[in-house]
């Protein structure tokens, strides 16, 4: 239960930048609007629950050692991911928001985040100082690796690791 609630969180926040984008194209197109407020207060929302869920999750949840065997950056498709974010910067917008519409991409974003596993690049994580990498674990499973270290290289010692989520672990810093 609760691993869906971080998971559908930590996928939700990858939404802030464009929630920004949108906030800050309204306040340039029409000013300090109702709508821009909405779209600025739900960035801060998303990234309040975030830092909430991390620092909640450091305090209470399992701990465990596990030792990794293969490590790789997970922030490999941010180009992709900025040009998406951007985009609402480039559509020129002249009327108001179609807020029906909006959600339904919402929603399908995170639809197709939490069925593809991405979780690689997430703004508000780098914004909190975490790292998000692509893990092997000893038992051969697949799985992303919050932390706040900087890896360069797989770490010869075993992680304290807790379970966010169905292959997603924070690091026990």
């Amino acid at each position: 239960m609760y691993s869906k609630l971080i998971r559908t969180t930590l996928i939700s926040t990858a939404l802030v930048p464009v929630l920004l984008t949108i906030a800050f194209n309204l306040f340039n197109n029409f000013g300090p609007t109702k709508e821009a407020f909405i779209w600025l207060f739900g960035a801060i929302l998303l990234t309040t629950a975030a830092f909430s869920i991390l620092n909640c999750a450091h305090k209470s949840l399992e701990q465990f050692s596990e030792s990794i065997v293969t490590i790789k950056n997970g922030d490999s498709e941010v180009v992709v991911f900025l040009l998406a974010y951007l985009l609402p910067l480039f559509s020129g917008m002249t009327a108001k928001i179609d807020y029906p519409m909006a959600i339904y991409i919402a929603v399908m974003l995170v639809f197709v985040f939490w069925n593809s596993n991405s979780l690689y690049f997430n703004p508000v994580l780098k914004l909190l100082r975490f790292h998000v990498y692509e893990i092997t674990l000893q038992n051969q499973v697949n799985a992303i690796l919050v932390t706040k270290r900087d890896l360069r290289a797989v770490p010869k010692e075993n992680l304290m690791l807790m379970r966010l989520a169905e292959h997603v672990f924070l690091e026990k810093r």
